[in-house]
């Protein structure tokens, strides 16, 4: 097995914190399999050990993501090292509201779809699984992101989805209109509206993570939602898009609890944060989200570049 990762740099923010567990050391096997886990990976009843067994069964959506330095492999790499891993762990153990949790024969699942509305495809989560502590059960998705932006601005999304509705009927529009009802309160509820982003600067990806999120919790009978966003710099990223990224990342959360929080503290949970929920879910369950950072410039193995 290699050692394949060590952050004990800056944030990519610039504010100097680290991530708490974030700093230890990964280790993953390229093809062999790992020690026993407490928490086991699983595709389609299939148990992933090794990194060609994750890309067999569980691929990422996007290729390109699966190399040296991007973020599917260093994630696959993270998780197949101990799973969850220690800085996720922590994130989730930071708030009060969270844990401890049980981890002990439990399955994640890699790439996992889930439906959330009838709009359109389902939102894919790099990995999700679900916890449960005295108070019940704890769904978590995670959101793996090297440098690579969430998705378009929503603005751009609405105006190719006219686009296309130009030429054949489309559900983009009502799509988005469902979303930002369900999720997003109102700019006027804010206590101070005109600092919060409009809908047009908020990125896409983020509005169905969390979309994606509360149905994942609303299927498995949660009574708390956890999306995490697991940030991995590598030598292939670069400085300025980490820092784009934090920015969006807190733009879009001071919209979505109007105001209340603008920052997103390094290695710990927010929330709960109480979304509208109807029409897309009624009932919703309370929300948490937290982000953790793992600089493997230095690092060696699966997911790190080499000397």
């Amino acid at each position: 097995m290699t050692e394949w990762g060590s952050a004990r740099d800056r944030s990519p923010n610039g504010s100097g914190e680290q991530s708490g567990a974030a700093n230890s050391a990964f280790t993953a096997g390229e093809s062999t399999s790992l020690h026993e886990r407490k928490m086991r990976i699983r595709k389609e009843g299939v148990e992933i050990r090794t990194l060609d067994a994750w890309q067999q069964h569980a691929p990422p959506a996007a290729k390109r993501h699966w190399k040296r330095d991007r973020s599917a492999l260093c994630m696959a790499g993270a998780w197949l090292a101990e799973a969850p891993p220690v800085a996720v762990r922590e994130l989730l153990a930071s708030h009060g509201d969270i844990g401890p949790l049980r981890y002990d024969d439990l399955v994640a699942e890699p790439e996992c779809k889930i439906k959330f509305d009838r709009y359109g495809g389902p939102r894919q989560a790099d990995i999700a699984f679900v916890a449960n502590d005295h108070r019940g059960a704890v769904a978590v998705t995670v959101e793996g992101k090297a440098d690579e932006p969430f998705d378009s601005y929503v603005g751009d999304v609405l105006a190719n989805a006219v686009d296309r509705a130009l030429d054949a009927p489309s559900n983009g529009v009502r799509r988005v209109e469902m979303l930002a009802a369900s999720l997003l309160p109102t700019r006027a509820a804010g206590s101070e509206p005109r600092k919060l982003p409009p809908l047009r600067q908020v990125r896409y990806q983020l509005i169905t993570a969390v979309a994606g999120t509360l149905a994942y919790a609303r299927d498995a009978g949660a009574n708390r939602a956890v999306l995490v966003v697991e940030e991995f710099v590598t030598r292939a990223t670069k400085d300025h898009l980490h820092a784009r990224n934090q920015r969006d990342l807190e733009r879009f959360i001071a919209r979505l609890t109007s105001g209340r929080y603008s920052v997103l503290p390094p290695g710990r949970l927010i929330g709960p944060i109480r979304v509208p929920g109807a029409p897309l879910f009624p009932s919703p369950p309370a929300l948490y989200l937290g982000k953790v950072t793992y600089n493997i410039r230095q690092g060696r193995g699966p997911g790190a570049g080499s000397s």
